[in-house]
């Protein structure tokens, strides 16, 4: 009963880390609200001079069940002039205002972005595009807190959406996530760190952007930008698809200097498949592991046996060839090769 007790208490006092610990002091909100409530009546003193604020709150950034909390520079509130209420979000070091709009103003958002991004990527006309978390001006609030804002004055001025795109002198950074697939004919390998800092500079958008195509892909965002290349390597039983190239890229120092780390992994070196006297095929990755998939040559005999690997807990699992754009792939679990999983031909 005693022990039973102890474990009550970690587990209250567990709970009430996970959930409290780092919440900010009232004391400190008010500080916040206070400098954002002055900021926020002068800015309404120039724009809505008869409006009043109803209620005005600092924002509090957290990830449900993550702590800390941390108390940003962020406030929102919403005001009254006439009989109009709006929503509004203020960045009190910048002063930027912003008003807080509906979805379709989101998608419109989103839509105008992903052809702009792509433009200057310069994609050209054969990409196909996936929306991640899409387009947004973030004043650095959570994923589920994320408002669809506009700036304030743009909302007032009545211009459209397509030219606040396509004006970033005249407005803040846009945040764009996308997935773009393209075709192998592009040059995957320009879109660096340092291709996305030009973007950054010239046309507002800061990046978190994947692209890809058959054999490369790259993802770029304000930290860092990982380049990889897949191609073919021989076995003598089989191929393996797997990255032959890799290219990280991440700010280094104070001066706008890039680090770069390349990684080259060849067959032999990086992987290594032997087949033992029982005809099991065993991978071995000497350098560290990687994706690497089992593709069989073409009319190779091998595609017309079956395949199998042992399970951890002793089960027999039967392995399928799967037919694919790069040919019969060997549908291991999970796909990937592994010096966990070595596979034999089933007699």
């Amino acid at each position: 009963m005693k022990k039973t007790g102890i474990f009550l208490i970690l587990l209250a006092v567990m709970m009430c880390l996970m959930g409290c610990f780092g919440k900010p002091k009232e004391k400190e909100k008010d500080a916040v609200r206070e400098k954002g409530e002055k900021i926020m009546r002068e800015w309404l003193d120039r724009t809505y001079p008869d409006a009043e604020i109803v209620n005005i709150e600092p924002y509090v950034f957290h990830k449900t069940g993550v702590a800390p909390y941390k108390l940003t520079d962020t406030v929102s509130g919403t005001f009254r002039s006439g009989n109009e209420e709006q929503t509004f979000w203020l960045d009190t070091i910048s002063g930027s205002v912003y008003f807080e709009q509906d979805k379709d103003v989101a998608d419109e958002l989103t839509a105008l972005c992903e052809g702009y991004t792509a433009q200057v990527l310069g994609l050209g006309d054969g990409y196909e595009a996936r929306i991640d978390s899409g387009a947004f001006f973030d004043l650095g609030t959570s994923d589920t807190d994320r408002p669809v804002l506009l700036p304030a004055e743009f909302v007032i001025s009545g211009g459209t959406l397509e030219n606040l795109v396509r004006s970033p002198k005249d407005r803040p950074v846009i945040t764009v996530s996308f997935l773009y697939s393209v075709p192998d004919s592009f040059d995957v390998s320009a879109i660096t760190f340092r291709e996305a800092g030009r973007i950054l500079d010239e046309y507002g958008l800061l990046l978190d952007v994947t692209v890809k195509s058959g054999r490369e892909n790259v993802t770029v965002s304000g930290e860092r930008a990982d380049y990889q290349r897949m191609e073919f390597v021989d076995m003598p039983d089989f191929r393996i698809w797997m990255p032959v190239y890799e290219r990280v890229e991440r700010p280094g120092g104070d001066k706008g200097d890039i680090t770069t780390r390349i990684t080259e992994r060849t067959a032999g070196k990086d992987i290594v498949i032997e087949r033992d006297e029982d005809g099991f095929y065993r991978p071995q990755f000497p350098n560290g592991w990687f994706h690497a998939l089992v593709y069989a040559y073409d009319d190779s005999e091998m595609l017309q046996h079956t395949y199998y690997y042992v399970s951890d807990n002793g089960m027999t699992v039967e392995l399928e060839w799967r037919k694919t754009g790069r040919g019969w792939q060997l549908g291991l679990d999970d796909s990937y090769l592994s010096d966990s999983r070595p596979f034999a031909e089933k007699k």
